[in-house]
């Protein structure tokens, strides 16, 4: 076994940070810590050349205290020659080192011929805390700082600026000046308030206006340049130190990636005893575990509580333990893993006759993902009324960062689906059914058709190994559901099955050209529309056919997604996205994205309260709501028809419609055809004629019957009559359809 650097260190009777500095220059390519463990290979070098130079002692001393200092000078003069405007603020001027840095910057000046702009409103606060009797400290840095800027003023090497009716804060002259000079200008700013440098640095985002490049510069604690770099590149820094460094997870043992799924037995391990609430069973070291609760039961087993604190049991039945089953878990818990939220079998379980029985886990906590986001927009709403879109952006990343440890170690979750994903918040999310997961050669033995890559669609589980490649497509359509609230990529309007839309791949969704007949009305369009043009461009080529990232190989990796999602969180909480469209960062959207002075071309639909431009409403409506409107069933065959916005607010119809156009054209259809007995012309009786004849029958039976008690026989010749001479009456006199009297009737 390999020592560690801090053991070697001890050995060798120096400190740990001299073997680093001695190890980095032997191995250029590779990073260390006190705790990183040395191969054979590096031990055999080190000790080569501590016997070459004869002693333990004396690796080679850090370049000398001048050259750093030539390399920071060096920098000053790079960013003071590059930029045309100087501006500095009062935080960067009252720094325990800023007598030396006017110093060192007064020599890049003059040799430059530049000069720094300082703000009336900062020279004014400086003014204030050379009088501050509470910090005498301070009030003394502020008295040498004005004297020195005096001196610059002489040399002509600053310049005050402001209005003192106008500018309240300084802060506030910084970002309206700065914005006005990047037109034409480069600017630098020099100040150590940090969230105002990257407020600052925001303005290189800026899409709406065109200008040259914003530097933002703090003073370090040797009077020198140090950059300040925006949110989304220190998090990159963090990220590529961190791996640099040789992360944890990266020195820890790894599953072996298998080619071939392990000739297995279905041999079924049943156990004899009856194990419930209160039972006692035993880890591998025959120590006790007591099962206090069931707090969960699946087609698998049971979940118990047991006596150990933030552990559980699960407990198999009786029929679903094999010995496939056992070898794997035994395999698993072989190599350790501990992460957090990952709910990995610790240790396995026997009954007091030395049964397997099942294994125990970290407990998880939280909702399934598919009940907690995947659910109707008022449900969500209702449970989380603060939640936004960069939440969604937050628990991607969350998610993210589980299964890139995982795919470290070379573990394939395998059956990844919003079921097996516990979701406490945007920051805690757990993963249970780790069983499942592919190890080795034993695969997952479960899937689910929408996360499932095109290849092996249709494939059984059982029979084959997946491929990181296969796994990658199952990480890109978690996300994609996460920001779409559930909905699949390949869900579209008048598509087939998912299977087949991802066999084809299909995706709905287009990137930079018209928009599809199959994309999918509603809110998903919007939500599209709204998404950052990375996430947009990373998502299609994913999932489109003959795309980038569309096959197998060249998938991108969770670690891709990373990068992804991290820049998209970045653009909504700096509020670059928000300063696009206000719209921006809400979880629904109800509108398509709109840049600038477009947004005054936009018209709310008195209806659904969406915005649209003006001129595709009819009436102040969107066409989606014309469509829409009052349901109701055709008075003939119970057909179910609807009412139309269009013909009520747009056509101006004050009744809808009796029938169905089918039956409507059986109604008008002739029935009779008679003559009139006095001009002999023929004329038609409809089918709408004889039902109106029947309904003014029965009408005059029911007349008559209440006025007069007669025989039924008299009823029947009266009623004949009457309908017989009124009828003709109608039609001889006037040779009017019947029809076109029930409207008056």
């Amino acid at each position: 076994m390999g020592l560690k650097v801090h053991q070697l260190a001890y050995q060798l009777k120096i400190s740990d940070s001299q073997l680093i500095f001695l190890i980095e220059n032997l191995f250029i390519n590779k990073k260390y810590e006190s705790g990183t463990d040395l191969t054979e290979n590096e031990l055999k070098v080190i000790y080569e050349w501590t016997k070459k130079n004869n002693e333990f002692s004396k690796p080679p001393s850090p370049p000398p205290k001048k050259e750093k200092e030539d390399k920071s000078k060096g920098y000053m003069d790079f960013v003071v020659k590059n930029t045309e405007v100087i501006l500095i603020d009062t935080s960067s001027l009252l720094q325990q080192s800023s007598i030396n840095f006017l110093k060192n910057l007064k020599d890049a000046l003059l040799k430059y011929n530049q000069k720094i702009i300082l703000p009336l409103k900062a020279y004014e606060e400086l003014q204030k805390h050379q009088k501050n009797i509470n910090n005498p400290e301070l009030s003394a840095r502020s008295i040498d700082v004005l004297k020195f800027l005096v001196k610059l003023q002489k040399q002509n090497l600053l310049e005050l600026f402001g209005d003192d009716k106008l500018d309240n804060f300084a802060d506030n002259v910084f970002q309206m000046q700065i914005t006005r000079l990047r037109v034409n200008k480069s600017v630098l700013l020099i100040t150590n308030d940090i969230n105002l440098g990257k407020d600052i640095l925001q303005l290189n985002e800026s899409k709406s206006v065109n200008g040259k490049k914003v530097f933002v510069q703090k003073v370090n604690r040797f009077g020198y340049f140090q950059r300040i770099r925006t949110e989304y590149e220190q998090k990159e820094k963090d990220d590529g130190s961190k791996s640099n460094r040789s992360p944890r997870h990266s020195m820890e043992k790894k599953f072996n990636l298998a080619t071939k799924v392990v000739s297995y037995s279905n041999e079924v391990m049943s156990y004899s005893t009856n194990i419930v609430e209160n039972t006692v069973v035993y880890d591998v070291r025959k120590r006790p575990v007591k099962l206090i609760k069931e707090i969960g039961k699946g087609g698998e087993g049971s979940v118990y509580s047991t006596s150990e604190l933030g552990i559980v049991a699960k407990i198999y039945k009786k029929e679903k333990i094999t010995k496939e089953k056992f070898d794997k878990l035994e395999l698993m818990i072989s190599n350790k893993i501990e992460y957090e939220g990952v709910c990995y079998p610790k240790t396995l379980l026997f009954n007091d006759k030395n049964e397997f029985v099942g294994y125990t886990m970290p407990q998880a906590e939280g909702k399934e993902l598919r009940h907690f986001l995947f659910v109707p927009k008022k449900v969500f709403e209702m449970r989380n009324p603060e939640w936004k879109r960069k939440d969604l952006v937050e628990l991607c990343l969350t998610i993210l960062d589980k299964i890139v440890y995982l795919h470290s170690r070379n573990i394939i979750l395998g059956d990844i689906n919003p079921f097996n994903i516990l979701v406490v918040s945007s920051k805690k999310v757990y993963f249970v059914d780790v069983d499942s997961f592919q190890v080795e050669g034993f695969p997952c033995p479960v899937g689910t058709d929408n996360f499932t890559a095109p290849e092996i669609q249709g494939k059984n589980y059982k029979d084959f190994l997946r491929t990181f490649g296969n796994e990658h497509f199952a990480v890109a359509t978690l996300m994609f559901s996460i920001l779409f609230l559930g909905k699949s990529p390949y869900s579209q309007t008048g598509g087939e099955t998912n299977a087949n839309n991802i066999r084809g791949m299909d995706f709905p969704y287009t990137f930079k050209e018209e928009r599809a007949d199959n994309t999918p009305k509603g809110q998903w369009r919007y939500i599209w529309s709204n998404l950052s043009y990375s996430t947009k461009k990373a998502f299609y080529e994913t999932f489109q056919k003959g795309e980038l990232h569309s096959e197998e190989k060249t998938r991108l990796t969770a670690t891709d997604w990373q990068k992804v999602m991290r820049k998209y969180y970045q653009e909504l909480n700096s509020g670059k996205l928000i300063e696009q469209d206000e719209i921006a960062n809400e979880i629904y959207p109800n509108r398509f994205k709109v840049i600038g002075d477009a947004k005054d071309k936009l018209k709310e639909c008195k209806i659904c309260r969406q915005s649209f431009y003006k001129g595709t409403l009819n009436q102040g409506i969107c066409r989606s709501c014309l469509n829409k409107g009052e349901e109701y069933y055709c008075a003939r065959c119970d057909k179910e028809l609807v009412f139309t916005n269009f013909e009520k607010h747009v056509r101006n119809l004050n009744n809808r419609f009796k029938y169905c156009r089918d039956c409507n054209s059986y109604m008008n259809s002739t029935f009779k055809r008679i003559t009139c007995t006095s001009c002999y012309v023929e004329f038609s009786l409809t089918y709408k004629d004889k039902e109106f004849t029947i309904i003014k029958a029965m009408i005059i039976r029911s007349v008559v019957n209440v006025v007069v008690k007669i025989t039924k026989m008299d009823i029947r010749l009266i009623s004949r009559r009457l309908l017989h001479h009124h009828i003709l009456y109608q039609k001889v006199r006037h040779h009017q359809p019947l029809k076109n009297q029930l409207g008056a009737s």
